[in-house]
């Protein structure tokens, strides 16, 4: 007990050193109690890095680092093997590492306001993601054609972006309820949309759309659809109406 006192206090200190000292001594002193946690907040600490020693914590599932100024991650991290929920957002992240990819067992992945410059690739191979947010991804401008094999979405933000084309893949995702594009350079939106008949609600507001695939007629699930500042031609939106009357159509 007198170990993990020191642990928790070093941890509150929110000091870099403190930190991964808190990691080796647990290690160390094979603190189980700290070892086996399933959670840990390091939120809103002015965290510059996250201490490579990390791997300890092999038995974490959900691992808070949000409002801090990393703008790396250590390869260590691929070792949390157990995470399912990784809160990243409000950082300066410009990349992942590659070992990200064997953090399999995610499911809920926010990296929101970040400075990445691409879509990071290594979330393709998290198979098991349900909620994946890029909120405020201001230099990402493409998405990856093979999108669609997060098939287990159910969740997908990638608002105030420059994304401008949407890829046919993204039909694929089937369990996608909700689909937040709002405030990018979308020209069009691709057919395979059409797919996703579990879509709930669409936000594809502040973007650059003129026309509007027919298969939009498709989605009967559909309860809100946010088609403001746009370019849309009137007839175009009295026909949306028609099919999808139980729809609430922003415009």
């Amino acid at each position: 007990m007198e170990y993990l006192t020191k642990i928790e206090t070093l941890l509150d200190t929110g000091e870099q050193a403190n930190i991964r000292l808190a990691f080796h001594l647990a290690k160390s002193q094979n603190i189980r109690s700290f070892l086996d946690k399933k959670y840990l907040f390091l939120g809103n600490l002015f965290l510059k890095e996250v201490p490579e020693n990390i791997d300890v914590l092999d038995k974490i599932e959900r691992l808070v680092l949000s409002e801090n100024e990393l703008s790396t991650l250590p390869e260590s991290i691929g070792s949390l093997t157990s995470l399912k929920e990784l809160m990243l957002s409000n950082n300066r992240l410009e990349h992942l590492p590659k070992t990200f990819s064997s953090l399999t067992k995610m499911k809920w992945l926010y990296l929101g306001n970040n400075a990445f410059k691409y879509f990071p690739r290594q979330i393709l191979e998290l198979k098991n993601l349900t909620v994946l947010s890029l909120r405020n991804s201001y230099f990402i401008k493409k998405l990856p054609l093979n999108l669609g094999q997060l098939k287990h979405l159910s969740i997908l933000s990638l608002t105030r972006s420059q994304v401008r084309n949407i890829p046919e893949s993204i039909g694929q995702l089937k369990k996608l309820e909700i689909l937040d594009f709002a405030d990018n350079n979308i020209l069009n939106l691709p057919n395979s949309i059409g797919e996703l008949t579990s879509l709930k609600s669409i936000d594809l507001s502040k973007n650059m759309l003129r026309t509007l695939p027919e298969q939009l007629a498709q989605l009967s699930n559909l309860e809100k659809l946010n088609l403001r500042s746009n370019y849309l031609p009137s007839k175009d939106i009295s026909r949306l109406e028609k099919v999808l009357p139980h729809c609430k159509i922003l415009y």
